[in-house]
């Protein structure tokens, strides 16, 4: 069966959380106490603690009760514990009043758990159990009995996955995708509190924080950005990644006493849709600086710290650069000036005593062609298709001699990167014909296998002569084994660049379509255990859980594209067929007709469909169905076919998949094809 694929994964977002209680007194929900306010439970809005839960061991060697029917824990055992991110304010008790404080049930149709109040009556943590298994999977502490900080553990495994701040506490969501304690993307992320972010990561040398901060290529895909303009945002992104060791080591204008004051920036710019070929209203601050206050001899001394751009995609504020306390620096990667169209030489003239009469001239070259690329996009004329590429070319010469002529290695590796960028995006869209030929020859002439810019290089050759040779060849399967060829070995030559990760996702793929799984399988795992903070390895630990998933109990949960919670256990006692489709998908579109007919052909039968679609946008999705409705539950979660955590769940990266799900909730096909599911259905619901 014909699968597809996407060229550009889009970020994963966490699961939408459900509603359990309404706000207002008269919701069935609301939990009441005696002269007190009611206790508002709100799926999604609850926090879980690391290996917590109503069977659970606390950190501090305190066993808790099995059921939910046995005695409650002590209100000096529940007040033990503690958020699992540093730095939240919410109410403590002092050890001699904790006696005073006490402990109650809470249950209702949506949850179970505890409730701790303090001698005044007033809330001070609830623990709380949401999917019936007798586990806490949320921790909520409170602040003068409005709550502000919760942990989740969307996914009721005993582990927090996600970290929210509330009420006076700010807006903060993280996301922890490995579940080690460690945020690595924010769900929601205000400017001020990026702000705030960024000098505690430079305070701390904590890159992984720092990362978290960053726009990452999927989020710039996703935002909407033009492709024309990507390479000389993700230039700035790369070096942010590289530069922010060496920088938060050297700097020494923020201590360990240094504390965030303030967040300052003009107010914000908006960027409407289809400027120099956006696809989406853009939001973003220029020159955004933080202040801080840092505390020397007895002396509090303010400093401020410029953050460059700020770009919102979703409901978080991101990073373009790398701070610095230079504001020439800050001004020169100006995102507005790139993304507005307007002259950047001109807009941010100080840069220009940083340059040599040389550079800036390349740079205003450059600038000039870019403004013609822009005028282009706007044409559709028989001329476009001789004058684009004769500007590409022109485009790639002025790179290269950027190349050449910078005054250091580092700056010659931000324009080198920007010129393999720019040919691989020409080559694929046939802007530039002569693109990946010049690409090869290009990463052929680096020699230093030591350098990260070489690899890269490197990858983006190989990955840009696969997707080219796809169109361009007639023999398939010969340009299949030249890839492969190629992947394997680039990791033999540069095995620990982040680009194996990739490589080796592409190679267990191929090992999936050879139905070679268990090689395939121990591929994924080489990547979850080698390549941990990859984004690749979400993908390739729920590959190995698809894998070797027949025969075993699977559950998603998840929610509809209406905003339903779904979960799949709760389908139990029947044959169920799972789909994973996007509306992009023409085979996927094919089988929800095909699926529709058996739906009508066993009407009477004991049998469910579920849909999970992974298209980049709600919109696109609810596009498709108000036009084509579907008379089963779709799923649906941000973040496209490699980005959503319905897919990265087991590893989905071809379109259609198909699984065949037992009435004990045990997977009977996990690749399942519409004619094998057409006799599956025959021999078990005749």
């Amino acid at each position: 069966m014909a699968k597809c694929t996407t060229t550009f994964p889009h970020t994963p977002l966490a699961r939408s959380c459900f509603s359990v209680v309404c706000p207002e007194n008269s919701c069935r929900n609301s939990l009441y106490r005696p002269n007190r306010q009611p206790l508002k439970l709100r799926r999604g809005d609850w926090v879980p603690y690391r290996a917590l839960c109503l069977a659970l061991c606390l950190p501090l060697g305190l066993a808790w009760p099995t059921s939910l029917h046995a005695a409650p824990p002590t209100a000096t055992e529940a007040l033990s514990l503690r958020p699992v991110q540093a730095n939240v304010e919410y109410d403590r008790v002092a050890v001699s009043e904790q006696s005073q404080c006490s402990v109650s049930d809470i249950s209702n149709e949506e949850c179970s758990g505890w409730e701790v109040v303090s001698a005044e009556g007033v809330t001070l943590r609830v623990f709380a159990d949401t999917n019936g298994d007798k586990k806490v999977d949320r921790w909520c502490y409170f602040a003068s009995g409005v709550e502000v900080y919760r942990d989740i553990d969307e996914n009721y495994n005993g582990k927090a996955d996600q970290y929210r701040w509330l009420g006076t506490n700010g807006s903060k969501w993280g996301l922890d995708e490995n579940e080690d304690g460690r945020i690595d993307q924010w769900r929601s992320l205000s400017a001020e509190e990026l702000s705030d972010e960024a000098i505690q990561a430079i305070q701390r040398r904590d890159s992984q924080s720092f990362e978290a901060l960053l726009a990452t290529q999927e989020e710039l895909v996703a935002a909407g950005i033009a492709l024309q303009k990507m390479p000389i945002l993700l230039s700035q992104l790369r070096e942010a990644k590289e530069r922010f060791e060496t920088f938060s080591k050297t700097q020494g204008q923020i201590t360990e006493t240094s504390r965030w004051l303030q967040f300052a920036a003009n107010r914000p710019s908006m960027i409407p849709s289809g400027t120099l070929g956006s696809t989406q209203d853009l939001t973003l601050y220029d020159n955004a600086v933080a202040l801080f206050q840092t505390t020397a001899n007895g002396t509090k001394k303010t400093g401020q710290i410029y953050l460059g751009s700020l770009l919102l995609i979703e409901k978080s504020w991101k990073l373009l650069a790398l701070p610095t306390f230079d504001q020439t620096v800050s001004l020169k990667g100006n995102a507005f000036t790139v993304l507005a169209g307007m002259n950047a030489i001109e807009a941010t003239r100080p840069e220009a005593v940083l340059m040599s009469e040389a550079t800036e001239t390349l740079i205003t070259q450059l600038e000039k062609i870019d403004s013609e690329l822009a005028k282009m996009m706007t044409l559709d004329t028989p001329e476009m298709g001789n004058v684009a590429p004769q500007l590409n070319q022109q485009r790639a010469d002025v790179l290269e001699k950027l190349v050449t002529s910078s005054p250091s290695g580092e700056e010659s590796d931000i324009w080198m990167r920007e010129l393999v960028d720019m040919l691989a995006i020409t080559a694929q869209t046939g802007a530039y014909p002569g693109a990946a030929e010049r690409l090869s020859r290009l990463a052929a002439s680096l020699q230093d296998n030591t350098a990260s810019v070489t690899a890269y290089a490197s990858f983006q050759s190989i990955t840009t002569d696969y997707l080219v040779n796809q169109i361009a060849s007639d023999d398939l399967a010969s340009v299949q084994t030249t890839y492969l060829t190629a992947l394997e070995s680039f990791v033999q030559t540069f095995p620990t660049s982040p680009q194996a990760a990739e490589a080796w996702n592409q190679i267990a793929l191929q090992k999936e379509f050879e139905d070679q799984d268990e090689k395939a399988a121990s591929i994924y795992q080489k990547i979850v255990d080698e390549f941990p903070e990859s984004s690749q390895a979400g993908i390739a630990r729920g590959a190995v859980k698809r894998i070797e998933s027949v025969g075993e109990r699977i559950d998603l949960k998840g929610n509809t594209v209406a905003g339903a919670r779904f979960q799949l256990s709760n389908l139990r006692g029947k044959l169920v067929v799972m789909h994973y489709w996007a509306s992009w998908c023409s085979p996927c579109l094919q089988d929800i007709k095909a699926l529709q007919q058996l739906r009508a052909t066993y009407s009477g039968a004991n049998l469910a469909f579920v849909g999970i679609n992974v298209d980049a946008s709600r919109q696109k999705t609810e596009a498709y169905l108000n036009g084509n409705p579907i008379p089963w539950p779709q799923l649906f979660d941000e973040g496209g076919l490699e980005g959503s955590e319905l897919s990265r769940a087991l590893g989905i990266q071809t379109l259609p998949a198909m699984f065949l799900i037992d009435q004990d909730g045990r997977v009977l096909n996990n690749d399942l094809r519409l004619d094998e599911l057409q006799g599956e259905l025959a021999k078990r619901l005749r």
